[in-house]
């Protein structure tokens, strides 16, 4: 009937209203206000009209014909200009994006979660750990003096160095890198989930981890003053910047002073005698830089740019 039917587009309407309404408020949200990322996955036309924007904004190739008139449209009724840029405003306005990383991270179909059977695999590691596979052939080597030199604010320390003089003027060099396999075995989800990914990013905001933090900041990392499983590498230098023998294998570490490159050249330059480890390195360095250079190598310095968001 006419009056049913008139009902039926008031409903309409007014849910229209409501959700446009919903849209307003999140754009004119402060930034520290925003909506979860989530607040618009609620299974209504307002979600296929932001999945829309997000594939808009990242590109051709990378949405459909249709999605492209449902982007160009939400735009209009915003009173926003048409483009992709537009499209990226709209979306960390809605906090639906938090900025423009989300577009590299999308267009090379980059994992920012991890799936549920992975942080299920992660709690159960951190509550019981695992059997050693290398626990018959796994080395001690907490006697060494360990360096773990990273970047200010690194949450995972994954490797670690030390140096130990022999007789004849002889240089054993360490190179000490977190043993994954000790906690992720073959065929797990969390292997699955690291191989996809490939290894960890970083990006201006933070880190997107090959595994979840739990398990990579905590039971994989190198954390000073605890012992550690790692995978080791070590080779003699001898005085010609030669190496005369190596050997690779499981260990068991224990990290004995984390800083940064900036604090251990301070280290050096204020503290001569007193790290014998890093003088080792710097001297182990110094016979392979010049022995290459001897055999022809090019010497290639470029400046190094970091940057820090605040």
């Amino acid at each position: 009937s006419f009056a049913a039917d008139a009902a039926s587009q008031a409903a309409a309407d007014s849910e229209r209203d409501a959700a446009w309404a919903r849209v307003g408020e999140a754009i004119n949200a402060p930034p520290g206000s925003k909506p979860p990322r989530t607040y618009f996955l609620d299974g209504t036309v307002t979600q296929l009209r932001v999945e829309a924007l997000e594939a808009y904004a990242l590109g051709d190739g990378n949405r459909t014909s249709a999605q492209r008139a449902s982007a160009i449209d939400f735009l209009s009724r915003l009173g926003a200009k048409i483009g992709e840029r537009s499209a990226m405003d709209t979306l960390v306005a809605l906090g639906r994006w938090r900025g423009y990383e989300e577009l590299a991270f999308a267009r090379h179909d980059v994992p920012t979660a991890f799936p549920s059977d992975a942080l299920e695999h992660a709690a159960q590691l951190a509550t019981e750990a695992p059997p050693d596979p290398d626990c018959d052939v796994r080395k001690d080597l907490t006697r060494l003096r360990c360096y773990a030199i990273d970047g200010e604010g690194t949450v995972e320390v994954d490797d670690a160095v030390s140096a130990e003089a022999l007789p004849g003027g002889k240089i054993r060099v360490w190179v000490h890198v977190a043993d994954a396999t000790r906690w992720v075995g073959l065929g797990t989800p969390l292997e699955a989930e690291a191989e996809s990914r490939g290894a960890s990013g970083y990006y201006p905001l933070g880190v997107l981890p090959m595994f979840p933090l739990p398990v990579a900041a905590r039971l994989m990392s190198l954390t000073p003053g605890e012992p550690k499983c790692a995978v080791s590498v070590t080779a003699v230098i001898d005085e010609s910047g030669a190496t005369e023998e190596y050997w690779v294998g499981t260990s068991t570490i224990r990290v004995t002073t984390a800083a940064t490159e900036g604090e251990v050249i301070k280290m050096l330059a204020e503290e001569p005698g007193r790290h014998e480890g890093l003088e080792l390195l710097v001297e182990a360095a110094r016979r392979r830089r010049e022995l290459r250079l001897k055999r022809g190598a090019m010497d290639v310095r470029t400046p190094e740019a970091t940057a820090r968001v605040f």
